[in-house]
């Protein structure tokens, strides 16, 4: 079950939705043209902003800087030490151990 704090914060975020909902639609309803032009006006913003923000991203390829020195070769890979044989973890010991 929610706690008592949960069930009145979704209370209240539904509330506000419906609130936002009502005040738009009654907006539109009482100035159509105006709300259009509003929100077209918005539309357009976030379209050109989007846009910007995209194009400010996608520059030119990154040039490593001509100090940088080239990436090493990987090494070679190491053989496992000698000696007694490890066992896994949570598993018996080896017989003599």
């Amino acid at each position: 079950m929610s706690s008592p704090k949960t069930l009145i914060k979704r209370k209240a975020a539904k509330a506000v939705v419906a609130h936002t909902a009502h005040g738009t639609v009654s907006k539109v309803r009482r100035q159509p043209a105006r709300a259009t032009s509003l929100l077209g006006a918005g539309a357009l913003l976030g379209a050109v902003v989007g846009y910007l923000l995209g194009r400010r991203g996608a520059g030119a390829p990154a040039v490593p800087h001509p100090a940088a020195s080239a990436v090493a070769p990987a090494a070679a890979p190491v053989a496992p030490p000698a000696g007694p044989a490890v066992t896994p973890v949570g598993s018996a010991p080896a017989a003599g151990a």
